[in-house]
């Protein structure tokens, strides 16, 4: 999000260890766990679906003839338990970014005050449809990432 800030168009943030220390020093350390509820809202429900519901939507896969699952009912379930853990989990991923995000783009005073009123403010400010903004790349990613580690 470098650059999004109308105020400032210079880099700030080089690298992994220079972002960590420059965001550190500006912003206090506490500024590096922005977003952390959100994104341990995301874990919570991305894994317990992709991960939980796995061996379940395997089986629906599998044919009556087979004793075990073929590579196809494995990819499938795969692709199948991630898709619907990123459509699920995706309003948390947003609020996760927005969080980390708004540290100047609004001015001196934070645009969320924590993890429920950016639930809140997005929904009433952009609608419900608001909160599943990336889906598609998210989605992509994910079903993807979700089938190799799965399968």
């Amino acid at each position: 999000i470098q650059g999004e800030c109308q105020a400032s168009s210079a880099v700030r943030y080089k690298g992994v260890l220079g972002t960590i220390t420059t965001l550190a020093k500006r912003e206090g350390p506490m500024k590096l766990y922005s977003g952390l509820p959100a994104g341990l809202q995301r874990q919570i429900s991305f894994a317990s679906l992709r991960i939980g519901l796995y061996d379940t939507v395997k089986e629906f896969f599998t044919t009556g003839k087979e004793t075990t699952a073929s590579l196809g009912s494995k990819i499938s379930a795969g692709l199948t338990t991630g898709g619907v853990a990123v459509f699920t989990g995706q309003p948390t991923e947003v609020v996760k970014v927005r969080l980390q995000a708004q540290s100047h783009l609004h001015g001196p005073k934070p645009r969320y005050t924590g993890t429920y009123n950016a639930y809140r403010i997005i929904a009433t400010t952009e609608g419900l449809m608001g909160l599943w903004k990336g889906t598609t790349p998210n989605l992509t990613r994910n079903v993807i990432i979700n089938c190799t580690e799965l399968v």
